[in-house]
C-alpha cells in the first residue's frame, strides 16, 4: 500500500475521513536565507506541536521547539538540543507558529536553523490523539508519580526533558515500548539501557499517563519538565496504522530488514 492510499483512510481509531498523515507530519527541506515563513502545511498554530530542525550541509546541533513551552523575552520559542543535556535555550529559530507552518528569522542566534547558504531539515509532528503529543509539568521527587497526556491510545516511546538543568544527572530519557517500564535510554547519549525504577518507576505507560520514578532526569522535586509522546498502532489492523515504535534484531553482518506492512513517508 503507498502513502497516497494510506492517508486517506485515517489515524486509527479516529471518525471516518478525519485526518490524513500530510496534516499531522512532514519532512520539510529548505535552503538558509532572509528570515522566512516555511509551509508545510501544518496546522501548528491551531493544533499545537513540535519542530525538529537540524542542519544537512554542517556541523550543529538538532533542535526541538514546540508550541507548548512558549517563548523567550528573545521573541523566539524556547528550544532543546537533543544531542545535548543542556538545559532548554531562549535564542534563536522559530518566531511564529502558523496554521501552514512556522517562521524563523536570520539574526546572528539562528545557526543552528538559518544560517549561510546551509540546508536544513525539519520534522514537525503535530499533535494528535494516536499519534503525538507535548505535556509539561513540575517534578515532585514522589516516586510512582503519574502524568496525564492525550494520545488515548498505546504509547510507544516518549522523551523526557529537565528544562532548567543540564549536566548529567539531567540526561533526555527515553522510555519506549520495547523495553517497557524497566529501562531507559539516553537521547543524548550511545550508553546502552539501564535498569532504575527512579526513571519509570518500572511501570508502563498506559493510554492515559506514564509513570516517572523519583530520577533527576524524570521527577526530581521543583524541577520543570517536557516529554514528547509518540503514539504506536501496531495493535491495529495494517491499513489503519500510521505510527509504529518498535525493536529489531541484525543478523551476523550487522544487517536487519524491518517490515512495517506499508510504506513509510
Amino acid at each position: 500500500m503507498t502513502i497516497e492510499r494510506k492517508v486517506g483512510m485515517g489515524i486509527a481509531g479516529q471518525p471516518s475521513g478525519a485526518t490524513d498523515v500530510a496534516e499531522v507530519f512532514s519532512t520539510f527541506l529548505y535552503t538558509a536565507g532572509s528570515a522566512e515563513r516555511k509551509v508545510n502545511g501544518i496546522d501548528l498554530a491551531g493544533e499545537g506541536g513540535m519542530v525538529w530542525t537540524k542542519s544537512r550541509t554542517s556541523t550543529g546541533n538538532h533542535r526541538i521547539q514546540d508550541t507548548v513551552r512558549g517563548t523567550s523575552a528573545s521573541g523566539h520559542y524556547k528550544n532543546l538540543q537533543t544531542n545535548l543535556s543542556d538545559a532548554e535555550g531562549t535564542q534563536g529559530g522559530i518566531t511564529t507558529f502558523h496554521s501552514d507552518g512556522y517562521s524563523i528569522d536570520n539574526s546572528s542566534s539562528v545557526t543552528d536553523w538559518n544560517t549561510g547558504s546551509n540546508n536544513y531539515v525539519s520534522w514537525t509532528f503535530r499533535k494528535k490523539e494516536k499519534f503525538f503529543d507535548v505535556v509539561t509539568y513540575t517534578g515532585n521527587g514522589v516516586q510512582g508519580r503519574e502524568i496525564a497526556h492525550g494520545l488515548a491510545g498505546p504509547v510507544g516511546m516518549i522523551l523526557v526533558k529537565s528544562l532548567n538543568f543540564g549536566g548529567v544527572p539531567y540526561d533526555w530519557s527515553v522510555y519506549h515500548q520495547s523495553a517497557g517500564g524497566t529501562k531507559r535510554l539516553k537521547l543524548n547519549s550511545t550508553d546502552a539501557e539501564q535498569d532504575n525504577d527512579g526513571f519509570w518507576y518500572d511501570t508502563n505507560a498506559t493510554s492515559t499517563h506514564f509513570t516517572v520514578g523519583n530520577a533527576a532526569s524524570t521527577n526530581s522535586s521543583g524541577k520543570t519538565y517536557v516529554a514528547y509522546l509518540f503514539a504506536d498502532n501496531s495493535a491495529e489492523d495494517a491499513d489503519d496504522q500510521m505510527i509504529k515504535c518498535g525493536s529489531y534484531t541484525t543478523d551476523g553482518s550487522g544487517n536487519a530488514s524491518i517490515n512495517l506492512g506499508w510504506e513509510p513517508q
